[in-house]
C-alpha cells in the first residue's frame, strides 16, 4: 500500500480504505439493528433467514446474489457521472454493509456453529468479495465524478475524458466479474448446506 519512493500511502488506496471502512461500519450497524429487531419479531426474521439460506437451489442463489450486488455496482456506475454525487457514492457501501451485517447475523443465529461452520465459509467469502466489489466501484465513481467536476469548473478545455470514461467502464466490468465470483460462492454455500 505504500510507495517505495516516497513512503506515502497513495490517494487511491486511502479512498479504497475509506470505502471499506464505510462498508464495515454499515455491517456493524446492520448487526446492531438485527439484535434490536430480533427482540421484537424473532419469527419473521427467522423466516427471512431461512429464505436466504435455502433460496430454491444454487441457480436461484446465484441469480439473487448477482442481481443484488450488481444493483449496488450499477448505482455507483451511474453516480459517477454526477459531478456532485460524492456524498451518496460514499453512502452506498454503508447501505450495502447494513444489509450484509443483518443477513450474516440472521444466518449465524440459525446455524449451529461447531458443526455448521463449513456452509458459512463460502457465504462469508461471498459477503467479503461483494463488499470489496461495491467499495472498489465506489472508489471509481468518486474519481470520475471528481474529474467531471474539475472538467466542468475549469476554464480551460481538458482532453482525455473519452479515454477516462472507457477506462471507467472497463473497471466496472471488472467489478461485475467480482460480483459473479461472489455469487458463485453464494451458490456453493447453498449447494453445501
Amino acid at each position: 500500500m505504500q510507495t517505495k519512493q516516497t513512503g506515502r500511502i497513495r490517494s487511491g488506496d486511502a479512498l479504497l480504505g475509506v470505502m471499506l471502512i464505510s462498508a464495515a461500519l454499515g455491517a456493524a450497524a446492520g448487526t446492531a439493528a438485527y439484535c434490536i429487531i430480533v427482540r421484537r419479531d424473532s419469527e419473521q426474521l427467522r423466516q427471512l433467514a431461512l429464505a436466504f439460506i435455502y433460496p430454491g437451489g444454487p441457480a436461484a442463489a446465484f441469480i439473487d446474489s448477482f442481481c443484488v450486488v450488481s444493483a449496488f455496482v450499477l448505482c455507483e456506475f451511474l453516480l459517477g457521472f454526477c459531478s456532485v454525487g460524492q456524498p451518496v457514492e460514499v453512502a452506498v457501501p454503508a447501505v450495502f454493509g447494513l444489509g450484509s451485517g443483518a443477513v450474516m447475523c440472521s444466518v449465524c443465529s440459525l446455524t449451529e456453529l461447531p458443526q455448521g461452520i463449513a456452509p458459512l465459509l463460502p457465504l462469508v467469502c461471498c459477503m467479503v468479495l461483494s463488499a470489496f466489489a461495491v467499495a472498489a466501484a465506489a472508489c471509481e465513481s468518486v474519481k470520475l465524478s471528481s474529474r467531471l467536476m474539475s472538467h466542468v469548473m475549469s476554464p480551460l478545455a481538458t482532453s482525455g475524458m473519452l479515454d477516462t470514461v472507457r477506462l471507467y467502464c472497463g473497471r466496472f466490468l471488472a467489478a461485475e466479474v467480482i460480483c459473479a465470483a461472489a455469487a458463485a460462492l453464494r451458490a456453493l454455500s447453498v449447494y453445501v448446506s
